[in-house]
């Protein structure tokens, strides 16, 4: 990846992936609201109209000036938080996987343009974007299964429902930090399925451009933390 495609592809996660995250996550998510998510998705579409509010805003419709990059993933990550707000549980896995699209999908879709595909790759452009997407399904699965207890805490489930059941599970297992063989052998199912997402990922993730010292852009390095997070991950609660 040339410099230039380095410094344009940060504000993409920079600035519009940490302010999302502040809003559902940070101090204050507690009083998100509806109303403010509408002001959030304003000030997005003026700053693709080339009418940013700050110098925040203005990095990113510089980048967006620049390259053919979509508003309509910046859109989904919006409605991503609109859906967290008013749901906290996923009757199966279509409905969690629609979830992850919004949290983390939308986030290898807004970054492909910026990046580009290595002219050396024979991957199309189709191929490469679905990489992106089953990378940010996969992050956003490993994100879950890490935070199970934590968002318990905040009385939300981001597991399947029908496939707890299937466990013989219940949400008590789950809210009373219950960990049992039942529990275990769920958990390994869970995680074979986000490695089966990054297996998705990688083929397609390394024809993006590299970075000028020969590591690839952070989506890449991403995957590897990831996977990491995996391999150590303890099924407990």
């Amino acid at each position: 990846m040339t410099p230039e495609r380095r410094r344009n592809v940060w504000p993409i996660y920079g600035i519009v992936v940490r302010r999302t995250d502040e809003l559902v996550d940070g101090p204050n998510a507690s009083h998100i609201t509806p109303m403010v998510l509408e002001r959030w998705e304003k000030q997005l579409n003026d700053l693709f109209e080339g009418q940013p509010c700050d110098m925040y805003d203005a990095a990113l419709s510089d980048t967006v000036s620049k390259y053919p990059v979509d508003i309509q993933p910046f859109r989904d990550m919006i409605e991503g938080m609109r859906l967290d707000l008013r749901k906290s549980r996923y009757n199966n896995f279509d409905e969690l996987y629609l979830y992850c699209y919004y949290a983390a999908g939308t986030v290898g879709l807004m970054s492909v343009p910026v990046m580009g595909i290595a002219p050396e790759s024979m991957a199309s452009t189709e191929s490469v974007h679905n990489a992106a997407l089953a990378l940010g399904i996969a992050n956003q699965l490993t994100n879950i299964l890490r935070d199970v207890r934590e968002d318990a805490r905040r009385g939300k489930v981001y597991l399947p429902q029908d496939e707890l059941a299937q466990a013989g599970l219940f949400e008590d297992d789950i809210f009373l930090r219950q960990v049992t063989e039942k529990w275990r052998s769920f958990m390994k199912g869970q995680i074979k399925r986000a490695r089966m997402f990054f297996d998705k990922a990688e083929k397609g993730v390394v024809s993006l451009t590299r970075l000028v010292d020969g590591r690839y852009g952070h989506p890449y390095c991403y995957m590897g933390r990831s996977c990491m997070q995996l391999k150590l991950m303890t099924i407990s609660l």
